[in-house]
């Protein structure tokens, strides 16, 4: 058999590549790293900060379960500039989903009351055909939908989404699930991370989220509506690093859904306690991409002012 090239992991930083990397590729691309160093992001004196949004499978055009169009050109844009500005980046956080089948925005934990489909679990919602399945507070009051697995949790989730001024709550179908392919990040992430690694002499943090039955978390940082016994509601290590950067510059998916709500609990957390940990991000819009729904670039748009009201850079 021929011996592999030191330079075989290279061929997974192609964004449209469905070939997975190996443990040997993972280790190759961080051996790389290590024998290329440059220097150690423990001696940069300007802490450069990359984020990546939820970089996993099941978000991927085209047979991801939740594609996200325009998902393959952010990723390349996004692993491109890692590998160009990797001896400058200090810091390197990913986020990821990680879910159970039975989860408070799956169609497991609802039915349908009323109609033809009475008795039978909620359809997930279709982004492709725009039927978007949505439980609203109107809904349990009609009996529409009933809820099935804790009732009185499931109707104050809703509510309470709904006095906040969050996302309503949204059916999605099965996607990152628990040891699925579709939860494991992307190959152009996981060799470039690795290289990243071992080049910098540093360890990429790594947040999981959605694993609590009782919530949703589109942002790494907190839950939408936290649960009293989920002692992950809020993660304070994500805005903890958030301080510590001197620029952070943020991409990932998807630009309508986590992306957009990592910046909004970034508001929340510091306009009044320090605004000007703000003033140190940066949105890339060339490295994240929407999932299209009725209302979104209007969505978009007035929360990119309430960004801009805050100097969060939002650029191409």
């Amino acid at each position: 058999m021929a011996q592999r090239s030191n330079q075989d992991w290279r061929r997974f930083l192609d964004p449209n590549t469905t070939e997975m990397p190996t443990g040997r590729d993972l280790y190759e691309a961080f051996r790389d790293g290590d024998r290329s160093r440059v220097s150690l992001a423990s001696q940069d004196t300007r802490k450069k900060h990359k984020w990546g949004v939820d970089w996993n499978l099941d978000f991927m055009e085209p047979d991801g379960v939740l594609a996200v169009p325009g998902s393959r050109k952010a990723l390349g844009m996004w692993v491109e500039s890692l590998m160009d500005e990797v001896d400058e980046v200090t810091m390197l956080t990913l986020s990821s989903d990680l879910h159970h089948p039975l989860q408070i925005f799956f169609p497991t934990l609802w039915m349908y009351g009323t109609g033809r489909m009475a008795g039978q679990m909620l359809r997930p919602s279709n982004f492709v055909t725009g039927e978007i399945t949505y439980v609203r507070s109107a809904d349990l009051d009609s009996g529409l939908i009933v809820p099935t697995y804790d009732p009185d949790w499931q109707d104050y989730y809703v509510r309470q989404l709904e006095s906040s001024g969050g996302k309503t709550l949204t059916i999605y179908d099965f996607h990152c699930m628990e040891g699925s392919l579709g939860a494991a990040f992307v190959p152009a992430v996981q060799v470039a991370t690795k290289y990243w690694e071992g080049r910098r002499g540093a360890r990429a943090s790594v947040w999981f989220k959605g694993n609590f039955w009782g919530t949703e978390m589109y942002a790494p940082q907190e839950a939408e509506v936290p649960h009293p016994h989920d002692t992950n509601s809020v993660i304070t290590g994500v805005y903890d690093d958030l301080e510590e950067a001197d620029e952070t510059e943020i991409g990932g998916l998807a630009e309508t859904h986590c992306v957009l709500e990592f910046n909004k609990k970034n508001v929340k957390r510091f306009e009044n306690r320090r605004p000007e940990v703000l003033a140190t991000l940066t949105l890339r819009r060339s490295m994240t991409a929407p999932i299209p729904y009725p209302g979104y670039e209007q969505e978009l748009a007035a929360n990119y002012q309430l960004f801009a009201q805050h100097n969060i850079r939002v650029i191409d």
